[in-house]
């Protein structure tokens, strides 16, 4: 059995993918066609290998990044890497950004909708019902024909917006990238967090960092 602490996590987030009914494949066995959910390991960005890519009906919409258990506390500091291969370009595909970015240990997750401004993980800010009931009430899956969107001028921050054929045929070649809500976390200073979820981050990143030094310091010892 495998004992490389990086390696564990990646068997424990292989289990949870199965367990939820994705596919998993490697990248030397490429068939997005074999599910309508497929992950697949290590594939190749041009800023180098994504731990995993999540692809929905082959298109691509997630980034998993596998952290070792002890990183568990601490995978907000991580937030940056994910992203970076989330918005990278994928080989072989004219990709845009990817909206979906997960950190995670197998056992506890971290969660991004860069759509929607939306964090979650498991432990602190899990995902609820309630969370996705906004979305449901709006997709009115009994009656299609009477959706109702919640955007407007009034409400520039409605979650649910329909476009014209024609909108979407006039934007620059036919993006489906559409997004219209600010990123609060960096534009909206009237609405940052609460002061103590801020406090939380923080000494989150300072632990990291120290926990970064020892091990320098300690490698440094072992050279010496």
């Amino acid at each position: 059995m495998n004992q490389n602490p990086e390696q564990i996590a990646r068997d424990n987030i292989d289990a949870e993918l199965l367990r939820c009914g994705w596919v998993i494949q490697n990248k030397t066995q490429l068939n997005l066609a074999a599910a309508t959910g497929v992950t697949v390991r290590e594939y190749q960005t041009d800023i180098g290998p994504a731990d995993y890519v999540l692809f929905v009906n082959k298109k691509p919409v997630g980034i998993i990044e596998a952290k070792r258990a002890e990183e568990g506390e601490r995978l907000t500091m991580h937030e940056e890497q994910t992203e970076g291969y989330a918005t990278a370009k994928l080989k072989y595909l004219n990709n845009e950004p990817l909206f979906f970015g997960y950190e995670s240990t197998g056992d506890i997750t971290r969660f991004t909708d860069s759509q929607t401004n939306v964090h979650h993980t498991l432990k602190k800010n899990p995902l609820k019902l309630e969370d996705l009931q906004d979305f449901i009430n709006c997709y009115n899956p009994e009656n299609r024909h009477k959706r109702k969107e919640t955007f407007s001028d009034t409400n520039p921050d409605g979650r649910w917006r329909k476009f014209t054929y024609d909108e979407i045929i006039a934007r620059d070649k036919t993006s489906l990238d559409i997004t219209w809500l600010k990123d609060k976390s960096l534009a909206d200073l009237d609405n940052l967090p609460d002061p103590d979820e801020l406090a939380e981050e923080i000494v989150e990143n300072i632990e990291g960092a120290l926990e970064s030094f020892k091990a320098i310091i300690a490698g440094l010892n072992g050279k010496g």
